[in-house]
């Protein structure tokens, strides 16, 4: 298979900087665990809010300020685990280098399965290719190739597929 049609088949195939099926069913879980603990933090504080405004009622005047000082810290530290989970939670969404490495090989196998016809020759430089795209996603590897075809050598892309 020629360099170019491997060019155009990368950047057909590899359209979208997208998440494998093993990380969308790892942030459907993650969505779902974060639901249920800050679902489950919110009514532990409408309960801990009911229990204070009940107590804090039958407690002299003089008391009452200390007690709900304390309970006011209590909500403050439930509310910053539920804001700790949630900023968490979006930390993880971002495409590390180690998603960007599984997003690799997974589009490396899909396009072997679909186009079983790839030589094994061809195989390094597919991955390598899958690699410079995922990179710099934005940008066609077709026009890269055009305005700067030796970074397409086969020598330079093998050396970029090893390097990390």
């Amino acid at each position: 298979m020629e360099k170019k049609e491997l060019i155009d088949l990368v950047d057909r195939e590899c359209k979208k900087k997208s998440f494998t099926p093993c990380r969308i069913i790892s942030i459907v879980v993650q969505i779902a665990f974060s639901l249920i603990v800050i679902i489950l933090l919110i009514y532990l504080l409408w309960l801990i809010r009911d229990t204070v405004l009940m107590y804090a009622l039958e407690l002299p005047e003089d008391a009452r300020i200390g007690y709900l000082v304390g309970q006011l810290l209590t909500f403050g530290a439930i509310s910053i685990a539920i804001i700790g989970i949630i900023v968490s939670f979006s930390l993880n969404l971002k495409l590390n280098k180690s998603t960007i490495d599984e997003l690799v090989d997974w589009y490396y196998k899909k396009l072997l399965k679909v186009h079983c016809y790839i030589e094994a020759k061809d195989r390094p430089i597919l991955k390598a290719l899958i690699k410079m795209k995922y990179a710099e996603f934005d940008f066609s590897l077709s026009e890269i190739c055009q305005r700067n075809p030796l970074l397409f050598e086969d020598e330079v892309l093998l050396k970029n597929l090893y390097k990390s």
